[in-house]
């Protein structure tokens, strides 16, 4: 075991970027898989797919309106704190979404994770520009919007097998 601290190690940078890649992904395939999935819920617990949309809207709505203040927290918590409590929440808003027998449940679940999610979005690239130097920060980036591209492209994908 190296005496150096974690951030001086040659691979940190890189588990830096598979973990907040990691993150952005699980964020974006949820959101993506969603889509595919809706009618289905709609048919399944009976009720019109206007109020199944809010499963997406709470979602959306949650995140968008929690990132600036996330940021904000993130930088009085630190960020790798605020990290690791967002994967907790958004990991246990799935699962709450998961065992819900009714879709308002449901529903709140979502926006429970959309509070983990917030904190993921809002710290993941501060993480980033921390972890690598900056002659490498545009290809830590770029890796990053390779995680999220995969994330909404697989979303349909995954959504469909799992209805």
């Amino acid at each position: 075991m190296s005496a150096e601290p974690a951030e001086q190690r040659p691979n940190y940078k890189w588990l830096v970027a598979a973990i907040v890649g990691s993150g952005v992904f699980m964020s974006t395939l949820s959101q993506s898989s969603l889509n595919v999935t809706m009618p289905t819920i709609a048919r399944e617990f009976g009720v019109d797919l206007t109020t199944v949309q809010w499963l997406s809207l709470g979602y959306g709505l949650g995140m968008t309106s929690l990132l600036l203040s996330m940021a904000r927290l993130a930088d009085i918590m630190g960020r790798r704190r605020m990290y690791l409590i967002g994967y907790v929440i958004f990991g246990a808003g799935a699962i709450i979404c998961s065992v819900m027998p009714d879709v308002y449940l449901i529903i709140s679940g979502r926006v429970f994770q959309s509070i983990g999610a917030a904190m993921l979005q809002s710290t993941g690239a501060a993480l980033l520009v921390a972890a690598f130097p900056a002659s490498q920060r545009g290809r830590a980036m770029g890796i990053i919007g390779s995680f999220v591209s995969t994330g909404i492209l697989m979303g349909p994908v995954v959504g469909g097998l799992l209805t």
